[in-house]
């Protein structure tokens, strides 16, 4: 086998068959997938079983020669192949940062989560919901819950450390769930969303699971928020004491309004992953959002990318439902509370809920700064994206 026709992929290359006609390849250590057709995987096992690039060629007659050295360069710069032409391709080092969690490993989840624990989980959450919930005295949505407090400052700080834990254990919940059935999978890092830190699951090699068992990673966070409202719907229940009553019905507002947002299929929430799986679309957002901007005209898209525009208007809707719902009474209670504390001079109030408004009005206006800057960014770069052969359908997924 002569040296310089050598073509071999990185030993972490793995594929997977997903449906009737495609197939899944991708590095490990890189977490970088493509899904490719029929006619692109003949390649991918032909470079597999003859790794040289003269046999491949002829074992491959069906294709053209510039089909297949096309396809190869695409492989080349996804950073797939090892050796091309019998010359070494350095790989890329991408550094992971988070926590694993080595402890937690895939055993003791197995132990924990079997069939009796979720038999008694399922009782649990028929019991609060069948039961419980019907009678609850009160709206879910009672935005006037978060003022238990004269002072907003007390009140915001409780609504944010709330809200920090509460998205702290949806995004655990995700890193359990890849855990529990991906073994090695999955860590925990902190993120930034625009001036926050938050807690991110980042889950590398979701797509070596099996379709069932992503679905279950996408749903764990959404059920994981389910759990705890029915907690919090527990204790507000029965607990006399104000201040866990307070903090539940907080805790509460801030869960529903969470999956509530998960419905917001405009956006990539976990949903949305769950909805794209299903439908084998791995370009469902940007193909309905094209199909919207050419005014619901565009014939180039599938007909569940057609379908899922109607989701998108459906999520703008949800949007302006929970904006004049909660958004606008709060912020109009929250101006009123102060206006009193002014008339009452209730000096130490006012000034405190003064300051605290202002620093949201900062705030909006900054976030709105950074999201108009984000998207003239994305814009800018749009036009540089790798496109695949039209043949093999290549599409890129993380």
């Amino acid at each position: 086998m002569s040296s310089e026709k050598k073509i071999k992929f990185f030993s972490d290359f793995v594929s997977k068959r997903e449906g009737k006609d495609s197939y899944i390849v991708g590095r490990r250590k890189l977490n970088r997938y493509i899904e490719v057709s029929d006619d692109a995987y003949e390649i991918i096992k032909s470079i597999m079983e003859l790794e040289n690039l003269e046999l491949i060629k002829h074992e491959l007659s069906s294709f053209s020669t510039y089909e297949i050295e096309n396809f190869i360069s695409e492989l080349v710069e996804l950073n797939f192949l090892e050796i091309i032409n019998g010359e070494l391709i350095t790989s890329e080092n991408i550094q992971k940062k988070g926590i694993s969690f080595p402890w937690i490993s895939q055993r003791v989840l197995k132990i924990i989560f079997n069939k009796v624990t979720i038999f008694l989980w399922a009782l649990y959450i028929s019991y609060v919901y069948l039961f419980l919930f019907p009678h609850f005295p009160s709206s879910l949505l009672d935005y006037t819950n978060i003022f238990f407090s004269k002072s907003l400052l007390i009140t915001t700080i409780t609504v944010t450390v709330l809200d920090f834990i509460l998205v702290m254990f949806h995004e655990f919940s995700h890193f359990l769930s890849i855990r529990l059935l991906g073994g090695e999978l999955g860590f925990i890092g902190i993120g930034r969303r625009f001036f926050y830190f938050v807690f991110e699951t980042r889950i590398d090699n979701i797509w070596l699971l099996e379709k069932p068992k992503r679905i279950i990673v996408y749903l764990s966070g959404m059920l994981c928020d389910i759990t705890l409202l029915s907690f919090f719907i527990l204790v507000a229940n029965f607990t006399k004491v104000p201040f866990f009553y307070n903090i539940s019905r907080v805790a509460i507002l801030l869960l529903v309004v969470g999956l509530i947002f998960e419905f917001k299929f405009y956006l990539k929430t976990d949903l949305y992953f769950v909805v794209a799986d299903i439908l084998n679309s791995r370009t469902l957002m940007s193909d309905s959002l094209k199909f919207i901007k050419n005014c619901f005209k565009y014939d180039g898209i599938s007909v569940v990318s057609k379908y899922y525009s109607i989701l998108i208007c459906l999520g703008l809707i949800i949007e302006l439902f929970i904006l004049v719902k909660v958004g606008i009474p709060t912020s109009i209670l929250a101006v009123v509370q102060t206006y009193n504390n002014f008339i009452n001079k209730e000096w130490d109030y006012f000034w405190s809920n003064l300051v605290v408004i202002l620093l949201t009005c900062i705030e909006l206006f900054f976030v709105g700064m950074v999201f108009i800057k984000e998207k003239l960014i994305k814009s800018g770069n749009s036009s540089s994206q790798v496109k695949g052969l039209k043949r093999y359908k290549p599409t890129n997924f993380g």
